[in-house]
């Protein structure tokens, strides 16, 4: 009988952080999706052109977060704050995670070494990793 009480309260728990983790993740959404939507080329020129930084990189970096975190691309902005404004859960959040691990593999493939914690949005992640013009 404990048992059957135990697997009925961790069923409840579940159900609840699972519940929890979408209805934030909506929240999330629904914020997003009042933004102007900004294409590549806006993105770049707005927040990136006078950086140093190649293009093509901003952009390839701008969508590894985006399809990381399962946001549209055009409504990232470089001031989005990891797990505030974006990659939002309740306890830790699995994309978070997985994309601190593509830094980590990009860094190491450049030869560099890069502190996951002073990574805090969006442009930082596409400071710290981006490719600057020869």
């Amino acid at each position: 009988m404990k048992i059957f009480f135990f697997c009925l309260a961790a069923l409840v728990i579940a159900g609840g952080t699972a519940w929890l983790r979408t209805r934030s993740r909506t929240h999330m959404m629904r914020v997003l999706q009042q933004r102007e939507a900004l294409d590549d080329n806006l993105i770049y020129s707005r927040f990136y052109l006078a950086s140093g930084i190649e293009k093509a990189s901003v952009q390839e970096l701008w969508h590894e977060v985006a399809n990381t975190l399962k946001i549209p691309a055009e409504l990232l902005r470089p001031t989005d704050r990891f797990g505030k404004e974006i990659g939002v859960s309740l306890i830790t959040s699995e994309e978070l995670d997985y994309l601190g691990e593509l830094a980590l593999k990009r860094a190491k493939a450049d030869g560099r070494s890069i502190d996951l914690k002073s990574i805090r949005s969006v442009d930082d992640y596409v400071r710290a990793l981006g490719h600057t013009h020869s």
